[in-house]
C-alpha cells in the first residue's frame, strides 16, 4: 500500500513538473518570436529612411541636370551664329575684315559650355552628398543602436535570467525594445526635421544655380547680338568711320533725311548755334 502511494506520488511531480517544462518552452519560444518581430520592424525603419534619402537625392539630381538642358540650347546658337558669318568672310575682303574686327565679341562653344558646368552645374551636383549627410548620419546612429544597444540588451537578459526565471526574462526583454522604441521615435522626429530642412535647401540651391544658368544665357545672347550688329552696322558702312584710316569721331549729330535734298545746293546748317567747328563732325542720317 505504502508503495503504492509512493508511485502515485512520483508520477504526479513527474506530469506536474513536465507541464512546468512545456510552459517555460512555451514563454521562451513566444519571447524569441517577440524579438524576432522587432528585429524585422527595426531593418525597416532603416531600410525605409535609406530609401527616402536615395529617393530625394535622385529627385535633386533630377532637378539639377534638367538645368543641363539649356546649355546645348545655348551651344548650337554660337555654332548658328559662327555658320551665318563664315560665308560673310568668303564674300569680300572688306566683309571679312568687318567680321573679324567684331568676332572676339562672340563667346565661344568652349568658353560657354565651361562657364556653364563649372560655375552652375557642378556645383550645383556638389550639393547633393551636403543635403542628405544629416539624414545619412542619422540613419548609421539608429542602426548602430540597434546592432549594439539592443542587441546587447537582449544578449543581457538573457545571460541574467535565461530559462530559470521566464518572467523576468520577458520583462527584461520588454525594457529593452521600450528604450529602444523610445530612441526610434526621436530618430524619427529628427529625421524628418533633417528631411524638411533638405527640401527646402534644394528649393535655395536650385533658384541660385537657375540664376547663374540665365547669366551666362543672357550675356552670351547679349554678346551674340552687339557682335551682330556692330558687324551689320560696319558692312553698311555706318560703323562710325572707324575702319576710315583708323579715324574716329565722337561728335555725332542726328539728322533727318527729311532735311536733306540732292537738288539743292544748301542744306540744314549742322554747325548752326555752335561756339566751334571741332575737328570732326559724323552725320549720322535716320
Amino acid at each position: 500500500m505504502i508503495y503504492l502511494k509512493i508511485l502515485t506520488f512520483l508520477f504526479l511531480f513527474t506530469i506536474t513538473k513536465t507541464q512546468q517544462n512545456v510552459f517555460d518552452n512555451h514563454h521562451l519560444i513566444r519571447n524569441d518570436n517577440f524579438i524576432e518581430a522587432f528585429r524585422r520592424q527595426y531593418a525597416g525603419n532603416i531600410w525605409y529612411y535609406d530609401w527616402q534619402i536615395k529617393h530625394f537625392e535622385r529627385a535633386y539630381l533630377d532637378r539639377v541636370n534638367n538645368l543641363e538642358y539649356q546649355k546645348n540650347p545655348l551651344i548650337n546658337e554660337i555654332i548658328r551664329v559662327e555658320e551665318m558669318l563664315y560665308p560673310l568672310t568668303l564674300l569680300s575682303s572688306f566683309t571679312k575684315n568687318c567680321i573679324e574686327k567684331f568676332r572676339s565679341i562672340i563667346p565661344s562653344t568652349a568658353w560657354a559650355k565651361f562657364t556653364m558646368e563649372d560655375n552652375c552645374i557642378n556645383p550645383a551636383k556638389s550639393q547633393a552628398s551636403y543635403l542628405t549627410q544629416s539624414m545619412v548620419s542619422t540613419n548609421r546612429t539608429l542602426a548602430d543602436h540597434y546592432g549594439k544597444f539592443f542587441e546587447n540588451e537582449v544578449i543581457s537578459c538573457n545571460m541574467k535570467y535565461n530559462t530559470s526565471f521566464p518572467m523576468n526574462y520577458t520583462r527584461c526583454l520588454g525594457s529593452a525594445v521600450t528604450a529602444t522604441n523610445s530612441f526610434t521615435f526621436t530618430s524619427h522626429q529628427t529625421f524628418s526635421s533633417q528631411l524638411t530642412s533638405a527640401k527646402n535647401k534644394a528649393d535655395i540651391y536650385i533658384k541660385t544655380y537657375q540664376e547663374c544658368i540665365f547669366s551666362v544665357l543672357n550675356s552670351t545672347l547679349a554678346n551674340i547680338s552687339k557682335a551682330t550688329t556692330n558687324i551689320d552696322r560696319c558692312i553698311r558702312n555706318r560703323d562710325d568711320c572707324m575702319q576710315c584710316k583708323d579715324l574716329f569721331c565722337n561728335d555725332i549729330y542726328r539728322i533727318s533725311s527729311t532735311f536733306l535734298d540732292p537738288a539743292n545746293t544748301t542744306m540744314f546748317n549742322p554747325f548752326y548755334g555752335r561756339n566751334d567747328t571741332g575737328t570732326c563732325l559724323i552725320l549720322d542720317i535716320f
